[in-house]
């Protein structure tokens, strides 16, 4: 059933996307919070959220070329409040995105 509604998802979206094609670009670069670890993942720790799945992340760097990452994504489960981050080879961490109501999708 998941499947099955994101592949209408997804479908849906790019249809929208072709009718109009600026509505989902940013007219300038996204800024990130960037820091040491111990900084960047206080936040984190200040609302319990704890690390629920880690990858690989590669952001688009303003003169385009791509920036890979390690990515980890803490949630609280209790209040739904969860964050994105990417950690960076030189030990930089970068709060990537952030929010609430974190509910995970059942099929």
């Amino acid at each position: 059933m998941f499947r099955l509604v994101y592949a209408a998802t997804v479908a849906l979206a790019s249809v929208a996307h072709a009718q109009q094609p600026d509505s989902l670009k940013f007219d300038i670069y996204t800024m990130h919070e960037c820091g040491p670890s111990m900084i960047m993942f206080m936040e984190a720790l200040e609302y319990a959220e704890e690390p629920l799945f880690e990858g690989r992340n590669i952001l688009v760097a303003p003169d385009g070329s791509p920036v890979v990452g390690e990515m980890f994504f803490t949630v609280n489960q209790t209040t739904g409040y969860w964050s994105f981050f990417t950690v960076f080879q030189d030990g930089t961490v970068c709060l990537i995105s952030y929010g609430n109501a974190f509910s995970p999708i059942v099929d």
